[in-house]
């Protein structure tokens, strides 16, 4: 029989791995709502969102993840360029 990881909820480390699933979360709703509403703030709140995922996939040590952290995170810094300077474009 497998062992498995005992759970650490209610613990230090279960609390922040909590938190930093709770921000995670909030981060990708938050952003994909102002995507919608074509808010420039889409891809910044994604981007400072990137922050939390990267510690829950510290924090669990679901490596893997990275494999879609990373091309995220790159999408989200050439949206926040390409919106800035359609923003510079439009102010002209």
């Amino acid at each position: 029989m497998a062992k498995h990881k005992q759970e650490t909820v209610g613990h230090r480390g279960g609390d922040m791995t909590l938190a930093l699933s709770i921000l995670a979360g909030a981060s990708v709703l938050i952003s994909q709502w102002l995507y919608g509403n074509k808010s420039r703030w889409g891809p910044i709140v994604g981007l400072i969102g990137q922050v939390p995922w990267a510690g829950l996939i510290l924090a669990t040590g679901a490596h893997g993840l990275w494999l879609s952290w990373v091309p995220m995170t790159v999408i989200l810094v050439r949206n926040c360029v390409r919106w800035s300077r359609e923003r510079e474009v439009g102010d002209e």
